[in-house]
């Protein structure tokens, strides 16, 4: 049964354990406090529930921080986080939670950084230097992660990891007009509330509009990120979940082949070990050993 080949993990050691029986080990992540109102007192029975891994935004602003994707008009409202934001990266830090730097905006990554007392994750982010949208990560934050001994994760999230066409906006904003959608910004398209025939003909339009991305192309984030700050602070975040898969790695059943590609380009075993997952153990069992509760 299900029950018998997975398992909830609380912690770092939890995971190693169960992985090492065999069966896939689960770790309860959050994102987007919008869910929270402005109680910051609120991560308290998150972490209770099982919650070890906690972002503050996802697409749109909300009272604790500014998102790298905010809804058309809106822009920065906080300059980063916001004094809950800030009082929230020490409560996680208390309750021993990770806190996940992907989807902030950089000035929200830095005061992460600058206020956090153990190191933090980008779950699912790339190379900024590699492909210019607002959900990558510039050189500098890529520094002062490393400087905070943390990771980043690469994500095989296709429009993350190429560079758009000089006429992707020209080009969206015609489909949107065409299906009758108004601007979101950089946030969400909007196509969901379609029907379902005209919202499935949307999504394969607008997924046309960006290069599509491969195993090379994900390795070669990878491959960045490694020789700018080094390969004990690269790893992998899919986000299958929501909309993530490129050609040769759409899903869990294609991981060997991110695996073959960093064989080809002469990683090592512990250095693959480390990508994959070796180092993400190693920042939530800081943060597990920096909890104050």
């Amino acid at each position: 049964s299900f029950g018998l080949s997975a398992a909830i993990c609380l912690t770092a050691d939890e995971v190693r354990k169960v992985v090492s029986q065999g069966k896939v080990a689960i770790i309860l992540g959050f994102l987007n406090a919008y869910l929270l109102g402005e109680d910051v007192a609120a991560f308290d029975g998150l972490q209770k529930e099982g919650v070890r891994v906690a972002g503050l935004t996802h697409a749109g602003n909300n009272a604790f921080a500014d998102s790298s994707r905010p809804k058309a008009g809106t822009g920065e409202e906080h300059g980063g986080l916001s004094p809950l934001g800030k009082a929230s990266v020490g409560r996680l830090n208390d309750l021993g939670v990770l806190i996940d730097v992907s989807q902030l905006t950089p000035k929200g990554v830095f005061q992460t950084l600058e206020l956090s007392r153990v190191p933090v994750v980008a779950t699912h982010s790339a190379a900024r230097a590699l492909a210019d949208h607002t959900r990558n990560l510039s050189d500098a934050e890529l520094d002062a992660i490393k400087a905070g001994d943390g990771v980043v994760q690469v994500t095989p999230f296709n429009s993350y990891l190429l560079p758009q066409a000089p006429d992707y906006s020209a080009k969206l904003a015609a489909l949107r007009a065409e299906y009758g959608l108004s601007s979101t910004g950089s946030g969400y398209q909007g196509g969901d509330d379609l029907p379902q025939p005209r919202r499935e003909a949307f999504f394969a339009a607008y997924k046309a509009l960006s290069p599509q991305a491969n195993v090379k192309t994900y390795v070669d984030h990878i491959d960045y990120i490694a020789k700018r700050i080094g390969v004990e602070h690269v790893g992998i975040g899919t986000d299958f979940n929501h909309g993530a898969g490129i050609e040769g790695f759409r899903n869990e059943s294609q991981a060997p082949n991110i695996t073959r590609e960093l064989v080809a380009r002469g990683y090592s075993e512990v250095q693959i070990d480390q990508i994959w997952g070796g180092n993400f153990l190693r920042v939530l069992k800081a943060a597990e050993a920096g909890a104050r509760r």
